[in-house]
């Protein structure tokens, strides 16, 4: 019998009706789909527009009890967190310290892929530790799947050290919501090209980071 993959139920990794015939479409018409698509994300990032304005005032309200914002990510999610956190000194003049960022496999993964470090959950718990996070801070862990083994960890860690937790994701039904201050869920549906959320997801993730730490 056929094994379920726990992928499959998964919004974000779904099949788009829309886009099935993607690699028979002349140039022209592969950009209006995608077009047409990011208009679908950016009303579902609408949506969610009381969710970032309250994660925004939870970072406010750390920030001015002297914590720090630490973001946890692997794949596109890690690299968007990265790019938040070292945009922040030149835009603010923030300290580096102030805002870091966490990615699976370390700093080598943001150049280049690396398979299977998503998966683990106890680097994400050991990844949040060496940073030491209190009551005073906010992390946000970002998951487009919502499934990031390696986030989950280091939402767990930091949850039992006390810290407030965002959780951003595509997937408004994870149950990864339970245990978190906060989850911004832009249901932004399937992929143009299934399971490849650096489209979509990836862009409605980087407009929510942009307005929770610009904000």
């Amino acid at each position: 019998m056929a094994v379920r993959s726990k992928w499959q139920s998964l919004p974000t990794e779904a099949i788009n009706p829309s886009t099935l015939a993607i690699d028979k479409l002349p140039a022209d018409e592969v950009i209006e789909l995608m077009i047409n698509e990011d208009r679908k994300m950016l009303a579902a990032v609408q949506k969610e527009k009381a969710r970032i304005a309250m994660g925004a005032d939870l970072i406010a309200s750390a920030l001015r009890k002297g914590g720090r914002i630490m973001f946890v990510g692997a794949g596109t999610s890690g690299r968007l967190g990265v790019l938040e956190s070292a945009e922040m000194p030149p835009t603010f003049s923030t300290d580096p310290l102030l805002v870091q960022a966490i990615m699976a496999g370390g700093k080598g993964a943001i150049l280049r892929a690396k398979e299977g470090v998503e998966d683990n959950y106890e680097e994400g718990a050991r990844s949040i530790t060496r940073l030491r996070p209190t009551k005073k801070d906010i992390v946000i862990g970002v998951s487009a799947s919502g499934m990031t083994q390696f986030v989950r960890g280091a939402l767990t860690r930091a949850r039992k050290a006390g810290a407030r937790i965002i959780f951003v994701t595509c997937d408004p039904g994870t149950e990864l919501q339970t245990f978190v201050d906060l989850t911004i869920a832009p249901g932004v549906g399937p992929e143009i090209i299934a399971g490849s959320t650096r489209l979509k997801a990836g862009t409605a993730t980087k407009l929510v980071l942009n307005m929770l730490t610009t904000t």
